[in-house]
């Protein structure tokens, strides 16, 4: 189920401060943190190092040890479990990502080794006279032999040097991720923590740590009452938020620690639904299509045709705080959109994690963009300020969707071709058609019986196999986008016809 965070820091007010500068819910905390601590690493330590845990028997031991009562031990508990839990989710992934990159380094060492052992073979053939027949040889190889001035070498030396140390860079991921498989599991346990689970059977929300949208009592652990008494309370106010989303009645689970010297209080709970303002997919959707230095939007009415477009330019290399605004402000004119004309938001589903993994063997413009490009955070955003307003969210399959809008959208609408992948986005989440012209088949010779994704699959070949010479301009005149003007049809109609005269 999901859950929802508010977050505030601890307000300081004059009548509660004490005479050394700190309000007294302070001093519990900084008093009660390091006994939670202890609590926590011994809990942790116990549950790594023990298959069979019973969380009841370990409670009532963490009472007698530490002076707490069952509804501190329990937080103390449930603290380890997901902390242990997200230790063993980051190992794995740690894991995944060392493999990844072992694979693409073996595959480009393996690519690179043929590149040299078939150039080597071709320079060094020789005829029966023992001369080298390259010079006349009608064929050529993958590597040219060239040498540099500067450098003073050749590039066929050079490429050896980078095997060479491309070896050495597989060997250290190798023994890193025999070291890593083998290690014991690592969690970290941080400072200044102190969790309490709640309970949507106890008022309100939890039994430990009490708050009445104004006041915030906290049952003190039996450890510390000589010092602080039973209860210690502060005045906590409300969490201001533009949509307030807290329900009354639940289970609230609170979260305090110190960041940058100040302690902050967290609050989790199940939000409340939100009314739903978004009509169904068939009446017309939002379709965006995401780019790293933008974002093209169209809206499409229930036919699937274009009603609406546009484009937010983002910038690109900004800082993280400047960035996530910047996303802020876009994501908030999207739902603004979706709000004012009752249609969900589409977008397709984007996942680059495998082609990070290979940004050592790809080139720096490449690597460069894509390492900032951060889209998990745009949707993470964008999802966020949609749920907290009623409106749906679509993500449907990202294959050839720029292709296709390419192909058939840019001549037709006259539009980027950002903008004619959101089409298609937006056709493809309404279940519409989403076949290639039939003047195109023709021209590349496709069978007219063929699947529409082996279509597309050729169609794509064709376009990389021209990278370099075909520009996305030339996408709005007839060769590249016969829609409106069929070649193949132009060609048959301005042939002469010849009637035949038997019967």
């Amino acid at each position: 189920m999901t859950t929802l965070s508010y977050v505030k820091a601890l307000p300081t007010h004059k009548e509660e401060l004490t005479p050394i500068g700190y309000t007294q819910f302070e001093l519990f905390l900084e008093a009660y943190a390091p006994i939670y601590r202890e609590a926590l690493c011994e809990t942790v330590n116990y549950i790594l190092n023990n298959k069979d845990f019973d969380k009841s028997k370990w409670n009532t031991y963490l009472q007698k040890s530490y002076g707490l009562t069952k509804r501190h031990a329990g937080g103390v508990i449930a603290d380890a479990q997901g902390k242990i839990g997200s230790a063993k989710e980051c190992r794995a992934n740690h894991i995944k990502t060392l493999s990844n990159k072992i694979k693409s380094c073996k595959q480009w060492l393996k690519r690179k080794v043929k590149t040299i052992k078939d150039t080597t073979k071709f320079y060094n053939k020789r005829d029966k006279q023992g001369k080298f027949t390259w010079i006349n040889s009608r064929t050529s190889t993958r590597m040219p032999l060239f040498s540099s001035i500067e450098f003073r070498t050749t590039n066929i030396s050079n490429l050896r040097f980078q095997v060479h140390n491309k070896k050495r860079y597989l060997a250290n991921l190798e023994s890193r991720l025999t070291k890593l498989k083998s290690s014991p599991l690592r969690v970290k346990v941080p400072l200044d923590n102190v969790f309490v689970v709640g309970s949507k059977d106890e008022k309100c929300g939890n039994q430990i740590c009490q708050w009445d949208r104004e006041y915030l009592t906290f049952r003190v652990p039996y450890c510390l009452e000589n010092k602080f008494g039973q209860y210690v309370k502060t005045k906590l106010g409300n969490f201001q938020r533009n949509i307030e989303r807290l329900p009354s009645m639940g289970a609230l689970t609170w979260h305090f620690y110190r960041k940058y010297e100040k302690w902050n209080a967290c609050v989790q709970f199940t939000p409340i639904a939100v009314k739903p303002v978004s009509l169904s997919k068939k009446s017309g959707v939002i379709a965006i299509d995401i780019n790293p230095a933008s974002i093209d939007w169209a809206e499409i009415d229930q036919q699937g045709n274009l009603v609406k477009h546009g484009k937010f330019k983002l910038q690109t290399g900004l800082r993280k705080g400047k960035q996530q605004g910047e996303f802020c402000d876009v994501c908030s004119k999207l739902v603004k959109l979706a709000i004012s004309t009752h249609k969900p938001i589409v977008h397709e589903k984007i996942d680059f994690r495998q082609k990070k993994h290979n940004l050592r063997e790809c080139n720096k413009k490449y690597s460069r963009m894509l390492s900032q490009w951060a889209y998990s955070k745009f949707f993470d955003i964008l999802h966020s300020i949609a749920a907290n307003r009623g409106i749906e969210i679509n993500e449907v399959p990202s294959q050839y969707t720029s292709l296709l809008g390419l192909v058939k959208y840019v001549r037709m609408y006259g539009v980027s071709s950002g903008v004619g992948a959101a089409i298609v986005i937006g056709r493809r989440a309404m279940k519409l058609s989403e076949r290639l012209p039939v003047s195109t088949q023709a021209q590349q010779g496709m069978k007219p019986r063929s699947h529409n994704w082996k279509r597309l699959s050729k169609l794509n070949k064709l376009f990389k196999s021209w990278f370099g010479f075909i520009k996305r301009h030339t996408f709005y005149v007839t060769r590249f986008c016969p829609n409106w003007e069929c070649e193949v049809k132009f060609k048959i109609e301005s042939e002469p016809v010849v009637l035949s005269t038997e019967f």
